[in-house]
C-alpha cells in the first residue's frame, strides 16, 4: 500500500509541475538558431532593412516589400532598449521542410513589446520565412501570471472542477485499494486514475478547447510551460471512478449475501 501512495504523489506532482522555459527552449532551438533570429531583429531595429530583406526566403521576397519592412521599424520606440528575452519557441517539420517560431520580449522604458521571427533551415544556413512585431501594455509574465482574483464564473468552475476530480480520484483509488475486488483488481486502479474526454481553460484569455479523444491521470490536470506562458488548467470526466462506486455497492452486497450463505450452512 505505502508503493502504492508513493506512485500516486510522484505521479500528482509530475502532473502540476511546469516545465523549466530555458531548457525546454534549448531543446526545440539550438543556440546558433537562437541567434540567428535574434541577430534579424538587431538588424531590423538598426534599419538595416537591406540585410533583412536578403535573408528573406525566395518565395517571400516576391511578397515583401523593403518599405514593409521599413514599416517594421517604425514600431520599435526610440529610447534605448532595457532588455530583450527569448521567451518561448516552436518548431515543426512538414514534408521533410523544418521551421522555427521564436518569440522575444522586449523592454523600452514602460513600453513592452514582442517580436516574432520565422525561420526555416537552407543548405547549410537558414532563412527568414517571416517577421511579427506586437506592442504589449505589460510583461507576459505579468498578463499571464495565475490569480483567483476578479475572473468570470468559468474560471471558478474549472478550478473547482479541477480541485474536486483530484480529490475525488485520489480517494476512490484510496477506497479500491481496501476493497474486495473478485478479480483484475489492477487494471481498476488504472481506470479510476484515467479521466476521459477532456475540457481545457486558457486562464489568461477564458478560452476554451475540448478533446473529446483524450484522457488525462487524475482527470485534473495544472499546466504551465515558463513564467511567461498562460495557466492552463484540463479537466476530464473521471469516468473509472463513477463506474467504481457503483460496482463496489454490488461487490459488497455480493460479499454480504455469501456470509449470509456460509451462516445458514454453518
Amino acid at each position: 500500500m505505502k508503493k502504492l501512495l508513493s506512485l500516486v504523489s510522484v505521479l500528482f506532482i509530475f502532473l502540476l509541475s511546469a516545465c523549466d522555459q530555458s531548457a525546454l527552449i534549448n531543446k526545440i532551438v539550438s543556440e546558433q538558431e537562437q541567434i540567428y533570429a535574434k541577430n534579424i531583429i538587431t538588424q531590423l531595429k538598426a534599419e538595416n532593412v537591406d540585410f533583412v530583406y536578403e535573408q528573406l526566403s525566395p518565395e517571400y521576397q516576391k511578397t515583401v516589400s523593403k518599405q514593409q519592412l521599413l514599416q517594421l521599424v517604425l514600431m520599435f520606440p526610440t529610447e534605448q532598449e532595457k532588455s530583450v528575452e527569448l521567451i518561448g519557441a516552436s518548431s515543426n517539420t512538414v514534408n521533410g521542410v523544418w521551421t522555427a517560431t521564436l518569440n522575444f520580449e522586449h523592454l523600452y522604458g514602460a513600453e513592452w513589446l514582442i517580436s516574432q521571427v520565422v525561420i526555416s533551415k537552407k543548405d547549410q544556413g537558414y532563412q527568414l520565412l517571416g517577421v511579427h512585431i506586437a506592442p504589449q501594455s505589460e510583461s507576459l509574465k505579468v498578463k499571464n501570471q495565475f490569480s483567483l482574483s476578479e475572473k468570470s464564473m468559468l474560471h471558478y468552475f474549472f478550478f473547482g472542477a479541477m480541485i474536486f476530480n483530484l480529490i475525488f480520484v485520489v480517494v476512490t483509488f484510496l477506497v479500491c485499494i481496501k476493497t474486495p475486488i473478485p478479480e483484475r483488481k489492477f487494471w481498476w486502479f488504472v481506470f479510476i486514475l484515467c479521466g476521459f474526454f477532456t475540457a481545457s481553460l486558457n486562464w489568461t484569455s477564458g478560452a476554451v478547447d475540448i478533446q473529446w479523444l483524450s484522457f488525462q491521470l487524475f482527470a485534473a490536470g495544472l499546466i504551465k510551460v515558463g513564467d511567461y506562458a498562460p495557466t492552463i488548467i484540463r479537466i476530464s470526466l473521471p469516468i473509472g471512478a463513477v463506474w467504481f462506486w457503483w460496482k463496489r455497492y454490488n461487490w459488497l452486497a455480493a460479499q454480504k449475501k455469501d456470509e449470509q450463505d456460509n451462516q445458514l450452512d454453518a
